[in-house]
């Protein structure tokens, strides 16, 4: 099983803006959607990653001053990963500078998407779920192979009668097998 990386709690459907547009340019389905940030390119500079910003600041700000989505990511610091990093560690850091979210850049710097802590948490939840479920698969297995093993063993160690389940069930319950006094020790027949 993979480590989980950035790419594998990646929203790609981020909406993106260019730095000379304002705030009041959001269509009302970025406003309704399930959208929590938007990704800031530069106008000038061939789309240019310049930051991320929260949508709900942003119809905070709407109503304020006219100031270009350039204006604003300039007065933001946005946590810039690559896809390869791990989606704890991204996590880790977007606790440490108090931010919900983290831009994915490849190595040429082109936006990628976004990466929150509601997104990398469930992600990170389904992971935790999953290496649980297989642990268990895993545990039953093996009591399995090792239940069998003891009813194979058990008739041996049969001491009334021909009724190994009710030995076996008692000596399982007074911490010693047949043959063993209390602390473990051989006792001779």
């Amino acid at each position: 099983m993979h480590t989980l990386c950035a790419i594998d709690a990646l929203i790609d459907r981020v909406p993106v803006f260019e730095s000379d547009r304002y705030p009041a340019d959001l269509a009302a389905r970025e406003r309704s959607s399930q959208t929590t940030h938007v990704a800031v390119v530069d106008a000038e500079g061939a789309g240019r990653f310049l930051g991320l910003l929260g949508l709900k600041e942003l119809m905070e700000r709407r109503r304020g001053a006219e100031l270009t989505f350039g204006d604003l990511v300039a007065r933001t610091t946005t946590l810039r990963v690559g896809p390869q990093t791990r989606l704890l560690e991204v996590v880790e850091r977007l606790m440490e500078h108090k931010q919900d979210a983290a831009a994915v850049l490849d190595s040429d710097g082109q936006y990628l998407g976004t990466v929150t802590v509601a997104e990398a948490r469930q992600r990170l939840e389904e992971r935790r779920a999953k290496v649980l479920a297989e642990g268990e698969r895993h545990f039953r297995s093996i009591f399995e192979q090792v239940a069998v093993g003891v009813a194979q063993v058990a008739p041996e160690w049969t001491l009334d009668g021909g009724q190994p389940k009710a030995v076996h069930h008692r000596w399982l319950h007074q911490g010693r097998a047949p043959g063993h006094d209390a602390s473990g020790h051989h006792t001779p027949r």
